[in-house]
């Protein structure tokens, strides 16, 4: 399938950032890193970064470079660009998760808009295999989806000052996890004991777009166990 010009708008953000923004529907943010690496291949002397999310990806230039003098190209890689089935095996994560009472937060506030038990609702949770759409709001942020719609729900009215690194979120049809300590309105429903950001290793990011991933449950004795020990959890298993 080829893009045509109607199926995304070139929006410059500032002298050295460009917007492509794609009016058309991608059910894989894989599409997006292909095109990604299309203008990558060309423009990767004069960028600094590629920021992908759900419909969008920013470029951002290296000074003295500026939009101006690439937008006609980016234009043209687009208008030339055929996309394909993406065959490659993702990585799939497990992140251990629990969702005892002092890690589940708004247990009540879920239950009680869900109309359901707690335990239907992580079962239904764990049953889901997410994909990383994109990162965001914080270092080490993924925005992950989709949740069932048997699951959505609405933000917090306010958001926290403070949720806790580690708290394991759902809201819409979104779930994230929070790397650090940071006000959020999203609804806690656990707690995962591996750190998903930490500048002491080669990738801070624990999680990347396109990644697949899974919560699997652990009780509140396995959390302080893998706590102490984050790195003896094989967290990649395919």
């Amino acid at each position: 399938m080829r893009l045509s010009q109607s199926d995304y708008q070139l929006i410059p953000v500032y002298e050295y950032g460009l917007l492509i923004n794609f009016n058309i529907q991608f059910s894989d943010p894989a599409y997006i890193q292909q095109i990604k690496f299309e203008i990558e291949k060309k423009f990767k002397s004069v960028s600094i970064d590629f920021v992908p999310a759900y419909h969008s990806l920013t470029i951002h230039l290296l000074p003295p470079h500026v939009v101006t003098t690439i937008i006609m190209d980016i234009d043209s890689i687009l208008r030339d660009f055929e996309w394909n089935e993406i065959e490659k095996e993702k990585a799939l994560l497990n992140i251990p998760v629990c969702f005892a009472d002092a890690f589940a937060s708004d247990k009540k506030r879920i239950c009680d808009l869900l109309h359901k038990d707690w335990a239907t609702i992580t079962k239904e949770l764990t049953q889901q295999t997410f994909t990383v759409y994109m990162l965001g709001f914080l270092p080490g942020f993924a925005y992950m989806g989709m949740l069932p719609e048997t699951l959505k729900l609405p933000r917090l009215e306010s958001p926290r000052k403070k949720v806790a690194a580690g708290s394991v979120a759902i809201a819409d049809l979104q779930t994230g996890i929070y790397p650090t300590d940071s006000p959020g309105g999203w609804n806690i429903i656990g707690r995962t004991p591996i750190p998903m950001f930490d500048l002491k290793n080669e990738q801070p990011t624990l999680l990347h777009v396109g990644n697949s991933v899974r919560y699997v449950e652990i009780t509140e004795d396995e959390f302080y166990v893998i706590q102490n020990k984050p790195m003896q959890w094989k967290t990649q298993v395919a």
